[in-house]
Order: C-alpha cells, then structure tokens, then sequence
C-alpha cells in the first residue's frame, strides 16, 4: 500500500499539487495520506508509502523552513496513523524527480528523528538510491535502525540484473545488521513481459544472496575456514 506525496501532472501551481515544503500543500500531502492509511487499515496492509515533492527549489536560504514543514507533516500523518495500527514508510528519491531537498537515506534519518514518532522509517528504491547516495552499502548503514521497506529496482529503472545496481553490496550490508524488513521488486516499464521481469529479479537476487552467505562465511575464499586456535 503506498501513497506519494507527488503532485498532479508535476505541476507546482496545480490546485491539488501536493509536496512537503509549503504549507497549503503539504496539508494536501496530509490530507491524501490520511485517506491511504484508511484504506491500508481497513485491507491489513503494514504500511503506507510517503515520497516528499518540493513546490518551489529548496535552498540553503529556506532549507530550515522546508524541514519544519515537512516535520510537522510527517507528524499529523503519524499521529492519524498510529490508532489504526499503520506505519509509514518514507521513501528516499533522486532529485530529478522530487527536488532538491532530503534524498538521501541520512537526510531522511534526520527529519525522522525530530518527527519524536516510533511509527515511521525508511524506504530504499535502489533506482532512486543510484542517483544519491555515496553507495549501496553505506546507504543500509546510513538507514539503520530506522530501515523498514526496500524496492528493488535497478539503476535503468528495470527489474533487478537488467542494470547496474550492486545488490551484492546491499545483500552484503542487510546480513550483516540482520535486516528484517519487507522488500519489493519493481519494474517500470516491466520488459520484456511482467512474467519475465518478476522471474528474472527473484532468480538473480536468490543467486546473489547465495554468493554473498558464501562471501560472509568464514570458508570465504578458500573454501575453508581458518581455525581460530
């Protein structure tokens, strides 16, 4: 279950344009959101999706304004949130899509924490990630504790393999804080066919985990492991 805070058309002067960074249409973020977490409520669903948009270009000038907004926002939506039993997910994207303003995982850790709620975390799409961060395996660890939900995409956009991700480093970096969260393939557009693409990203990602349990063993590289004494 996800909701984006995006707006109509990507048009900032659209009457139901929804961002986080101005007030008028971060209440229609609110807004919108609260209606998801209805519906996620009342099917089960664990979480709902989030996805800051930026209505004008976020500068070193309004960034102390635009991270109240956005806080206060992310606030009411936790505050409607926690009765039904849902969480939010708040997902970390590039900013040719959504602007110039938190896209990274430790931005996003940043705002989180001065929500003061326990009910909202993080959301990784490795497409999005690609663009931002310093690297997969830092972005996990920039993540923690507060990594809840992944979307595995590749940097084409494609299911996982079709492009050049490393989702070893981020298997590798998930093993190793023992992650337990939620993840999900995503495809757009899913070529060749939906079948192939969800065959093809489950078959790759199962052979990379099966690579990365044999890298973090203590056989790795020799194929024995070193005695201790």
């Amino acid at each position: 279950m996800s909701m984006s805070a995006g707006g109509e058309m990507w048009d900032p002067y659209s009457p139901k344009y929804k961002t986080l960074t101005e007030k008028t249409t971060a209440d229609l973020a609110v807004s919108e959101t609260k209606s998801s977490i209805d519906v996620a409520a009342e099917m089960g669903a664990p979480f709902v999706t989030v996805a800051v948009a930026v209505h004008d270009a976020v500068t070193a000038a309004n960034v102390a304004e635009c991270s109240s907004i956005a806080v206060d926002a992310l606030r009411r939506m936790c505050d409607y949130a926690k009765p039904k039993g849902v969480k939010l997910v708040f997902e970390a994207t590039n900013h040719l899509e959504m602007g110039k303003f938190v896209n990274t995982a430790a931005n996003h850790k940043r705002l989180i924490e001065r929500t003061g709620q326990d009910n909202i975390g993080i959301q990784l799409d490795w497409f999005h990630a690609n663009f931002e961060e310093l690297g997969p395996y830092e972005a996990v660890m920039d993540a923690q504790p507060l990594l809840w939900h992944m979307h595995f995409r590749d940097s084409n956009s494609l299911t996982p393999g079709y492009g050049t991700v490393d989702f070893k480093a981020v298997i590798r970096a998930i093993k190793k804080t023992g992650h337990t969260g939620s993840c999900t393939i995503e495809s757009a557009p899913m070529v060749p066919d939906s079948d192939t693409a969800a065959r093809d990203g489950i078959e790759y990602l199962k052979l990379l985990e099966r690579i990365v349990t044999y890298q973090l063993s203590p056989e790795y590289p020799n194929g024995y492991a070193i005695p201790k004494r």
